[in-house]
């Protein structure tokens, strides 16, 4: 089976006739990152506990059509996604079984009275590796960027002529620390860096390793020093330094490089 038929028959019978069947999961490296605005999960049970847990609690009709389909030479599969479905209840975080206490919640809150209904149109990147499926990206959510989210274009590429990914992310964080950002630590860095492309505290804890009350201090302290007090208005900072493409890039680097699951 090609890569499009792969993606064309996960995608049709989990999301449309949500098969839970193990082996629809065969497609899948057993390490798979899933990336969507609301944040990630590895692993395909941690996927599948996000669909049937989260997104289909909060939209239990949504249904899924695919379309421009390309593939490129780098094992890479896009294509063009759009939902319709009734928002009926909050999302839950498949991992704690509760709802999402972030800024997120009350946003889709904002944007989505119950019982309404919501389209909404994305652009999709599937990874291959070894045949199997080992990255997938969600991105450019329309609806979510009316609620001041940011894209998550973790696969953006590091082609700068004559720089490593190390050089050039060196090249980043001097850049920034001779702005308003001269006075954070690296880990501080990190933590504003990921927090901005809609991490919560445990999850840039479970990339860094370190638990999320420490990186609640991290955070507390380098919003401190921008003179910032939370996430939304450290985004704000950065698009009105014009450093916010610095930001997402520092983002990528940590995610598929330094700390790469």
């Amino acid at each position: 089976m090609d890569k499009v038929a792969i993606v064309k028959t996960f995608f049709n019978e989990f999301y449309n006739h949500r098969c839970q069947e193990l082996s629809l999961f065969d497609f899948f490296s057993d390490g798979v990152v899933y990336t969507d605005i609301t944040g990630f999960c590895v692993g395909k049970n941690e996927l599948r506990d996000f669909f049937f847990k989260s997104v289909f609690v909060a939209f239990p009709d949504t249904r899924i059509d695919m379309s421009d389909f390309e593939v490129t030479d780098t094992e890479e599969v896009t294509a063009k996604f759009y939902n319709q479905g009734t928002f009926s209840n909050p999302f839950i975080d498949s991992r704690s079984d509760m709802s999402y206490r972030t800024e997120i919640a009350d946003r889709l809150r904002d944007l989505n009275p119950k019982n309404q209904i919501v389209d909404v149109s994305y652009d999709a990147v599937l990874v291959f590796s070894g045949g199997k499926i080992s990255k997938v990206l969600l991105k450019n959510f329309q609806f979510m960027k009316k609620a001041g989210y940011l894209d998550l274009n973790v696969l953006s590429s590091f082609s700068d002529q004559g720089f490593s990914k190390e050089n050039k992310y060196a090249k980043i964080i001097e850049q920034l620390s001779h702005q308003i950002y001269g006075d954070l630590t690296p880990k501080e860095m990190e933590c504003i860096a990921l927090s901005m492309i809609g991490l919560s505290a445990k999850q840039i804890g479970k990339y860094i390793g370190n638990t999320h009350r420490t990186i609640e201090t991290y955070l507390f302290h380098a919003f401190s020093k921008i003179g910032v007090c939370s996430k939304k208005e450290s985004i704000e900072s950065a698009i009105e330094s014009r450093t916010l493409h610095l930001w997402q890039t520092i983002a990528n680097y940590l995610l598929y490089e330094k700390y790469r699951v």
